[in-house]
């Protein structure tokens, strides 16, 4: 399980990010398929990050 969702949620960001700019230059089925696969991994990130800093948010009153 990952532990710090923070820097798995900027390693997803930059992934998708260098995905879809190489995507720019090449057009290969496996870029399409890091596209797709990076931007799933970031919101799959993002979801655990949100329910992470909510979380902090009610445990901490």
């Amino acid at each position: 399980m990952v532990k710090n969702y923070e820097a798995f949620f900027k390693f997803s960001l930059v992934l998708m990010l260098l995905a879809f700019f190489i995507s720019n230059f090449a057009d290969i089925a496996l870029l399409e398929f890091a596209k797709g696969f990076s931007t799933a991994l970031l919101m799959v990130s993002a979801f655990f990050k949100i329910r992470k800093e909510s979380a902090n948010k009610t445990n901490s009153y």
